[in-house]
């Protein structure tokens, strides 16, 4: 099959794929090729879906261009879904837990991940307020409603003023995503907070979502 540093934009979803080759310096006859080739190789594999193969041809402007980022799968998490908002006060939180009681009410394990390094206010609406027992290096989320919840508003004082700056309200995030014990989640719904800055960025960067 053609090299891997050739192919970028890799998309996976159910059985179907679809990434991009580069191929330049090749002329069109050779292009195609190499396309049909990688095609076929595919196809071998059992079960699978549709392949979309995009032929581009483009130089590298970078020596990391070409990289396939891999994104991270939160442990004990099957699927993550983000509610975000470029304006606040608009209801976000309640649009969350709505989505939350609902999906427990389907049959599903539900968890909500409280980002919202401005406002949190997910605590409030469940009724929970306990700091979060550290078990194993890892934290035990907070249950209401069966439903597990882990909130920033949960690990500063409710009358704090809340500043932070961009790497380290990412950073914060992140370890709460990871070092949670998440175990047996059906769906995590992560309460974002408004805008559009660097947590948001961070999280469709690094981590697969499905919705």
């Amino acid at each position: 099959m053609t090299n891997i540093n050739t192919i970028s934009n890799i998309i996976i979803k159910d059985t179907n794929i679809g990434f991009a080759i580069n191929t330049l310096n090749k002329d069109l006859q050779e292009a195609n090729h190499i396309r049909n080739k990688a095609s076929n190789q595919l196809r071998e594999i059992p079960n699978i879906g549709k392949i979309t193969i995009a032929l581009t041809n483009s130089r590298d402007v970078t020596k990391t261009s070409n990289k396939v980022k891999v994104k991270h799968l939160i442990e004990g998490v099957k699927k993550i879904i983000l509610v975000a908002s470029g304006k606040g006060g608009v209801g976000k939180s309640t649009i969350t837990a709505l989505i939350a009681e609902q999906l427990n009410m389907d049959g599903y394990k539900v968890g909500i991940m409280d980002a919202d390094i401005y406002g949190p206010s997910i605590p409030h609406i469940f009724g929970v307020s306990d700091v979060p027992e550290i078990l194993n290096n890892k934290m035990k989320p907070l249950e209401s409603r069966n439903i597990k919840i882990i909130s920033i508003g949960l690990l500063i004082h409710h009358h704090s003023a809340a500043i932070w700056r961009g790497p380290v309200a990412s950073k914060t995030i992140y370890q709460l995503l990871s070092l949670t014990d998440w175990k047996g989640l059906d769906y995590l719904i992560i309460d974002m907070p408004p805008g559009t800055g660097d947590i948001h960025l961070s999280i469709l960067e690094n981590y697969q979502l499905d919705g």
